[in-house]
């Protein structure tokens, strides 16, 4: 997270404060730390891979700690 932090204030910096930015964290929510949302992203998704068969459940709620969208991954088609 802290390199995402980075080059979103580079990418900030080189496209001016206004330009929009996003991350997406494509996570299972399986770590104990409890990061800050990064500054420099003005729109965050979280993409919750959590195991369905042992859930922890902490991506909804890191989300909501972030003010950030929350998103399951749809099923791959075949």
């Amino acid at each position: 997270l802290a390199e995402a932090e980075r080059l979103l204030r580079t990418t900030r910096r080189q496209r001016g404060a206004g330009a929009p930015s996003c991350l997406w964290l494509l996570t299972d929510g399986r770590t104990l730390e409890q990061p800050a949302a990064p500054a420099a992203a003005m729109h965050v998704v979280i993409v919750d891979f959590d195991d369905p068969l042992r859930p922890v459940g902490r991506c909804a709620a890191w989300a909501a700690r972030w003010q950030a969208e929350h998103r399951m991954p749809e099923p791959l088609s075949s």
